[in-house]
């Protein structure tokens, strides 16, 4: 019998596998509703069957015994092995968004908002989003990944502002005025929302003032490197000539 075949056969054998002791520990623990047991008998059948049925199964456990991480990284995986159950992991991974929000996880808020992206790149909510980069779960670049999507979903221009203006903020964070500013700029001119625009207006000040002053140091150094050069063009021009008497 040839490798292929060999291989074929393994993969047949694997879909007709059926559960195995430790996930029928792992059912009857989750209808009893102690899905901690659940969840831990479910790891071990893992370890032999990483089947779409198994990973979901695990997923949900997981965001059940408040293991949000964990279950985040099993609704992707439940996505890459069963294509057809996307849709599935989809929910789940705004559920675990949803319940990292809640409780204050921001790790796991971003684990879900990433691995959602991968998933249905047009799920992200706006409200989840903005709660994640208020909570500093999302960097720069994940930031302005998430942005166009966020303000799209955002349900009126007040949270859209909000998503702008925290945008603003995290540029400003991570790599400095001169690119947040532009964003400041742009909410000043169209937030109708008093408190995002003096938000703005607050930081767009306080950044002319860091610029200003980055440029008042620049031209001080400047002035510093040339000012030897001139005295030393004064001394050699005053310094008398080979052979001048």
């Amino acid at each position: 019998m040839t490798r292929l075949r060999l291989a074929a056969l393994a993969l047949l054998v694997a879909a007709c596998r059926g559960p195995t002791d430790d996930e029928r520990r792992g059912d009857a623990a989750y209808a009893a509703g102690r899905t901690g047991e659940a969840l831990a008998a479910y790891r071990v059948a893992l370890r032999a069957d990483t089947s779409g049925r198994l990973l979901a199964k695990v997923a949900a456990s997981a965001l059940r015994a408040g293991e949000r991480l964990e279950a985040a990284a099993a609704y992707g995986r439940l996505a890459a092995e069963d294509p057809s159950r996307a849709d599935e992991a989809a929910d789940g991974l705004e559920l675990v968004a949803h319940a990292a929000e809640r409780e204050g996880d921001p790790d796991a808020l971003r684990a879900a908002l990433l691995a959602l992206a991968e998933v249905a790149p047009r799920r992200p909510e706006g409200r989840v989003v903005l709660a994640a980069i208020r909570e500093g779960a999302l960097g720069g670049a994940d930031v302005a990944r998430f942005l166009p999507a966020a303000v799209a979903a955002a349900p009126d221009p007040a949270t859209a502002d909000s998503l702008l203006l925290a945008l603003g903020r995290t540029l400003q964070r991570s790599e400095g005025c001169r690119t947040a500013v532009g964003v400041y700029d742009a909410i000043r001119l169209r937030s109708d929302a008093v408190r995002v625009r003096q938000a703005a207006e607050a930081a767009t000040g306080s950044c002319a003032l860091e610029l200003g002053r980055a440029a008042l140091d620049s031209l001080s150094a400047g002035g510093a490197i040339l000012a030897p050069a001139v005295g030393a063009t004064d001394s050699s021009a005053a310094a008398p000539r080979t052979g001048q008497p």
